[in-house]
């Protein structure tokens, strides 16, 4: 399967890899998903697949980023973007749902003393990163309050 991305697609991710951010808001359905992906792999660079990278299946077989990437997504389209990247470029992020799986992912630099994932893709979201460690509250079973 081949992915064939709009003449603006391509101006979009050029210029916004001369960037160090970007925000897409492609209209539904124009690869916000893949941008997820393209994105780092322009900014970052990429080992593997095809120099020209023509976006099929085959071109991009053994493509890796390289640095790692953290896509901040909401939970409901983690399950999309996790196939888009598979179906089109044969990448997989790699989940991280809380603090223990990134401190069990990551090793810890002796130079700076910080915490450094491997090279490849993470997803989360933001509900993930801001309840990171939190207990959840008590449970609220609609009972008025007892007096104190």
């Amino acid at each position: 399967m081949k992915l064939q991305l709009k003449p603006f697609q391509y101006e979009d991710l050029a210029r916004s890899a001369l960037q160090d951010g970007a925000v897409f808001s492609w209209d539904t359905g124009l690869g916000k998903s893949l941008a997820a992906y393209l994105w780092p792999l322009l900014k970052c660079g990429f080992t593997g697949g095809s120099s020209a990278l023509r976006f099929t299946r085959a071109a991009a077989a053994g493509l890796k980023v390289k640095a790692p990437v953290l896509l901040v997504a909401p939970g409901d389209l983690h399950q999309q973007i996790t196939e888009e990247g598979q179906q089109h470029l044969g990448l997989k992020p790699t989940p991280l749902d809380s603090q223990d799986t990134f401190l069990r992912l990551a090793t810890l630099d002796p130079l700076t003393g910080l915490r450094r994932l491997p090279a490849g893709f993470y997803l989360t979201s933001y509900t993930q990163l801001t309840r990171n460690g939190v207990k959840d509250p008590p449970s609220f079973d609609g009972a008025p309050p007892s007096p104190a």
